[in-house]
């Protein structure tokens, strides 16, 4: 059964910053505009394995994923999931490593999640403006 339905009740608790997938099902995707002041004191406490964050959108020193890569220590790999580029790519993952090719690399969107994975425990502090 797949996950598109909504349970009713009074939602879920979230933080400045949480990331979280939408199951998006219109295939010319939707605009999101975020309104208010923007908390610049957001940080992600990562363990061992894969975490999801969020790209805040004051962070904009961060443009490629080897740059994200560069900036969470420990980090060895950020994944990107395709259609968060574009609703017409397939269903997979693109990823880029400590040891990738730079043509591997690519751009990250400001407010957008990615995966990423960390040898160790650490706490990553984004960028400010």
């Amino acid at each position: 059964m797949p996950w598109t339905s909504f349970d009713a009740g009074d939602g879920w608790f979230t933080w400045t910053g949480m990331p979280f997938w939408v199951n998006i099902t219109n295939p010319a995707g939707c605009t999101w505009e975020p309104s208010g002041s923007i908390d610049t004191s957001i940080d992600y406490i990562l363990c061992p394995g894969f975490n999801l964050v969020s790209l805040p959108v004051f962070s904009t020193s961060i443009v490629k994923a080897s740059d994200l890569l560069g900036d969470i220590d420990h980090c060895s790999a950020v994944y990107r999931w395709k259609r968060s580029v574009s609703c017409a790519s397939p269903q997979s993952f693109d990823a880029f490593f400590s040891i990738s090719d730079p043509v591997d690399d690519f751009f990250l969107i400001p407010g957008h999640t990615y995966w990423v994975n960390v040898t160790t425990g650490t706490t990553w502090y984004p960028p400010g403006p």
